[in-house]
């Protein structure tokens, strides 16, 4: 069968099949893009709105790990290219949270109904979040929609590695939990807290068979380091240097 005739069978799939779960996710995802679509082109501009718009314009070509007063720059980076693609204006720097506020929708049903191995639990979480006015409200130049869509993913990895039974998959869906979260990191300091809650949960959930399943915990936390070393060098040599580092970090701390 060719790509295409796959892929209209695949998309009829979704209209025709008795089971309408497809269909009704699909329906939760267009309209929380709607919804999102119309908050980036109508909400009003913050400060840190303009803050972080202004921030982002010409970062990918000064090589930037850290921002001063946000640390991790993953997120900029994402916005410039946002900017090179379709020109410097409002919608553009909105659109890296119009595309992962989305996708959020997605990986919140994925998450759930791999929770709960229910579609129902599943589709009531995805519409909440598509028309979550909270969510919908931060379609903006900010980054906390786009780092916690790192958290859903790696959640979801986390939780299909716990329940596997081959060491192979368990360790596969392990390092994709670590890579998502480690790129949370890079682009908001706090998911560090909920990198941490995994490790707790991993290890909550893992007690009994610990002695086997230690090296996925360890490569875990790993990938997550390795991903953020950049940011953490470039704190520790600008501490080395000038006394002090940034202010996510200096709070942190």
């Amino acid at each position: 069968m060719e790509k295409g005739e796959y892929l209209l069978d695949k998309i009829l799939d979704v209209f025709f099949s008795k089971n309408k779960t497809k269909l009704y996710v699909l329906l939760a995802v267009l309209i929380g893009f709607i919804l999102r679509v119309i908050a980036a082109i109508n909400l009003d501009s913050s400060a840190d709105d303009m803050n972080h718009a202004l921030k982002a314009l010409g970062i990918i070509g000064t090589g930037k790990l850290t921002v001063w007063d946000q640390s991790n720059s993953l997120y900029y980076y994402l916005m410039d290219l946002s900017y090179k693609i379709f020109g410097i204006t409002q919608f553009a720097s909105r659109l890296p949270a119009l595309i992962f506020g989305t996708a959020s929708i997605i990986m919140i049903f994925l998450l759930t109904k791999q929770l709960f191995k229910s579609d129902k639990a599943a589709l009531i979480s995805a519409f909440l979040l598509a028309i979550s006015p909270w969510h919908i409200k931060n379609t903006i130049a900010e980054m906390d929609v786009t780092a916690l869509f790192f958290v859903l993913l790696s959640g979801f990895f986390l939780v299909k590695a716990l329940e596997s039974n081959e060491l192979f998959i368990e360790r596969k869906n392990i390092i994709f939990a670590g890579i998502a979260i480690g790129l949370g990191i890079l682009i908001k300091l706090y998911v560090l807290f909920f990198a941490f809650s995994f490790f707790l949960f991993f290890l909550y959930k893992k007690k009994n068979t610990i002695k086997t399943s230690w090296k996925s915990l360890a490569i875990f936390t790993l990938v997550g380091f390795i991903l953020t070393t950049p940011s953490v060098i470039s704190e520790y040599l600008l501490y080395k240097d000038k006394g002090f580092t940034g202010i996510i970090p200096a709070n942190t701390l």
